[in-house]
């Protein structure tokens, strides 16, 4: 299979390789060693269960996802609130589209993970008047830093921009779910 002879998959293989092989020599020597063989079995161990993940999504993937550190953090859901005016102007799948794609082209988030739905409204004031507005209200589980949180929603609003520019509102907020107190049904 080509995928093992990536340029990624090849390096950390060769570092799971060494640190069992320090794990070994460490195994037979004194007692004094004893704290650096437990962690090394343990940095064996991480690197081995990423490996593993590297195989799994190169194979039904056909790459490397760029986006590994966030493999085990579900998410995200981005809702789009709209009003109903908007649907005339593009279709919802559209709409959706390109939230998605938006979600995908940063690489902070597993594909099979992106959520996006969108719910119209026809009854909401706006400002006092009935101008029509889009926004996108993103959840993603915690562990992304506030520069890829504002670059993710600067890029939504530019891609919302250009595909809505008659559209006087389009904005975005992105909030985090804390790992702590989430659930879904798999954890239960």
């Amino acid at each position: 299979m080509l995928f093992l002879l990536h340029p990624t998959i090849l390096k950390i293989q060769n570092d799971v390789k060494k640190l069992l092989s320090l794990a070994r020599v460490w195994d037979n020597s004194s007692n004094e060693s004893q704290f650096k063989h437990e962690k090394v079995l343990v940095e064996a161990r991480r690197a081995s269960s990423l490996l593993r993940r590297l195989y799994f999504y190169t194979y039904f993937a056909g790459n490397i996802p760029c986006c590994l550190p966030f493999q085990n953090k579900p998410m995200p859901h981005f809702v789009i609130e709209c009003s109903e005016n908007i649907l005339k102007l593009r279709s919802a799948e559209e709409i959706i589209s390109s939230v998605y794609e938006i979600a995908v082209s940063t690489n902070l988030f597993a594909i099979a993970d992106i959520k996006v739905r969108i719910m119209p409204y026809s009854l909401y004031t706006v400002a006092g008047t009935n101008n029509d507005f889009i926004h996108v209200f993103a959840w993603i589980m915690q562990g992304r830093n506030t520069e890829q949180k504002a670059q993710l929603s600067k890029q939504v609003v530019s891609r919302l921009k250009s595909l809505l520019p008659a559209v006087p509102v389009i904005s975005m907020n992105v909030m985090d779910f804390e790992k702590a107190t989430y659930c879904n049904k798999p954890m239960v």
